[in-house]
């Protein structure tokens, strides 16, 4: 009984001396725990400790160059354990929580890849190795947190809280101010944002809502532009840089205009719900899988005009990728089109619908392509002087637009009427012959089972 009191104190005297030692050096401590180990990388910083106790502390940080800091934080509180002597790390403090109020972070993204300056190649430390097993990283919050972001389009400024457990990112709540961005042959005009995240396991619910007044990414244009994006997708490994997994995603565009080529849609209204696979990162990805889309426009105008467009598919293959070439897309599966009126390349038509249940669809930065069997019905077509009603019949298609657009249709076509006044309206002075011929070509019906039109143009 004896030995085990005296054991027992011996105990106790070992955590006095290790807590007075701890107390008598906390302003060191502290400052060990927060910036130490950037002081050992060779990343200059600065602390003012505001607040000392013996599970933690609160100071102020500046990391980087102290004229021009990359990293500032208003606040900065730390909890932490202590750990005795002959435990398996050994005597020092473990952060359990870190609390960075109004915290500024200045960053560079250029070509593809993000700069923190000073702060680099620490970044390339942690991702070059994979923590140890037995770590566990403290719980971190931030609140009202700035992100200064240089690009070649232009600055960017990001506003938020988050919260990370374990290094994981659980909880984000960001917004983008309205900014104007340009570079090369890509522009916005008044680009705003945000996003909220919510990590629960391997998966994340995200939701992202963008507004621009205009933007332009070669050929491809809009105006008056909002996007709301909701997504149950993948929790990204940041180490391999890769987000493989299952996505489930359901978006809404509206646009003022929108627009490729020199043919623009007016009060565009876009929906996708998409379920698939995604592998890849943001600079080389890869999304493909099944969709359902509908777009609405109240008015075309260009090198084609119309009024009341719609154009929809159901459990489509989707794929989109982005690569060296830049993002293109290619759906494949049925497609319906219908429009009140519409005319483009000396054609035009009332109450057209055009169905397919093959149609292949794509297109790129650098223009669009449709192909395809089609089955078309008409109220009326109208080709010069040619007028067709009750038009119905199916048609291949092939039409492409890349600087030009390019059309080739072949098929079989009937009308259960038509007119072609070739030669005028009738008179009482036509000879019985014309007269004969004016009336078969004022009213006919038409069956062109073997129907070919080629055109081609600028725009």
């Amino acid at each position: 009984m004896r030995r085990t009191l005296q054991v027992g104190t011996i105990v106790l005297l070992a955590l006095a001396v290790v807590a007075a030692a701890l107390w008598l050096n906390r302003r060191y401590v502290a400052r060990e725990v927060l910036v130490g180990w950037l002081d050992r990388k060779g990343v200059p910083s600065q602390v003012d400790i505001e607040r000392l106790e013996l599970s933690g502390f609160t100071a102020r940080v500046r990391i980087g160059d102290p004229n021009r800091p990359d990293v500032t934080v208003e606040r900065v509180e730390v909890d932490y354990a202590i750990s005795a002597p002959w435990s398996r790390t050994g005597l020092g403090l473990t952060p359990s929580r870190v609390r960075l109020v109004r915290p500024v972070l200045r960053a560079r993204w250029v070509n593809g890849k993000l700069s923190l300056g000073s702060l680099d190649p620490l970044v390339d430390s942690f991702t070059s190795k994979p923590p140890r097993p037995d770590s566990a990283s403290p719980v971190v919050i931030v609140e009202q947190g700035r992100v200064d972001l240089t690009t070649e389009y232009g600055p960017v400024a990001v506003l938020g809280d988050a919260r990370m457990v374990d290094g994981k990112l659980m909880r984000l709540v960001a917004r983008v101010p309205a900014a104007s961005l340009k570079s090369g042959e890509a522009e916005a005009r008044g680009l705003a944002g945000s996003v909220d995240l919510t990590t629960t396991g391997d998966r994340m619910a995200v939701r992202l809502d963008l507004a621009a007044q205009a933007a332009r990414m070669g050929q491809a244009r809009g105006e008056a532009l909002a996007l709301s994006l909701n997504g149950d997708l993948p929790y990204p490994d940041l180490k391999r840089r890769r987000g493989d997994g299952r996505a489930a995603v359901n978006g809404h565009l509206t646009a003022g205009r929108l627009g490729g080529g020199r043919t623009d849609l007016h009060g565009a209204d876009l929906r996708l719900a998409f379920d698939g696979q995604t592998t890849g990162w943001l600079e080389a990805f890869r999304v493909e899988g099944r969709s359902d889309a509908a777009l609405t426009a109240e008015r075309i105008s260009g090198a084609a005009t119309g009024r009341r467009l719609s154009l929809a598919t159901r459990q489509a293959e989707l794929r989109i990728e982005r690569g060296d070439g830049g993002v293109g897309w290619r759906l494949d599966g049925p497609a319906t089109m219908q429009a009140a009126s519409i005319a483009g390349m000396g054609v035009s038509s009332e109450g057209l619908a055009l169905r397919s249940q093959a149609l292949t669809l794509g297109g790129g930065s650098d223009g669009f392509e449709a192909s395809g069997p089609v089955d078309v019905a008409a109220g009326r077509l109208t080709y010069d002087a040619l007028s067709l009603r009750q038009v119905s019949g199916r048609l291949n298609t092939d039409i492409t637009l890349q600087g030009a657009t390019n059309v080739r249709v072949n098929g079989g076509l009937q009308a259960a009427g038509g007119a072609w006044p070739l030669f005028g309206p009738a008179t009482k002075d036509d000879l019985p012959e014309l007269a004969a011929l004016k009336r078969a070509l004022g009213d006919f019906s038409l069956a062109a089972p073997d129907l070919r039109l080629v055109s081609g143009g600028a725009g």
